[in-house]
């Protein structure tokens, strides 16, 4: 490989990394957001939701994926939070409501 590629794939890495790193840490939130908003329109209520496996099962992947975060989080008080607040403010930007089969039916 010649001097001037290798600092070219230097260079990439150099940017691409740290750019993945922080996609993977700001994905959390949305991810929270899609995880509750499949649950509030699967037309269960929240406890028939919280035994079916399909949802535990999706609990579980999350859960997997972002357990190098959860680590990190457990080490650090300041990460933790700071991680907390993003995800409530996900909350705010794309709020999430839970309603039972009645209320959807009812319109309320």
């Amino acid at each position: 490989m010649t001097e001037k590629k290798r600092w070219k794939v230097l260079r990439f890495l150099g940017y691409a990394i740290p750019i993945l790193l922080v996609a993977y840490v700001l994905s959390i939130g949305p991810a929270t957001i899609l995880l509750d908003y499949s649950k509030s329109n699967s037309g269960l209520t929240y406890y028939e939701v919280m035994d079916d496996p399909k949802y535990q099962q999706y609990e579980e992947r999350i859960g997997t994926f972002y357990t190098p975060l959860a680590l990190l989080m457990d080490s650090n008080e300041s990460f933790a939070y700071v991680v907390y607040e993003y995800i409530e403010l996900c909350f705010v930007i794309f709020p999430v409501e839970f309603k039972s089969p009645i209320e959807k039916n009812l319109g309320i």
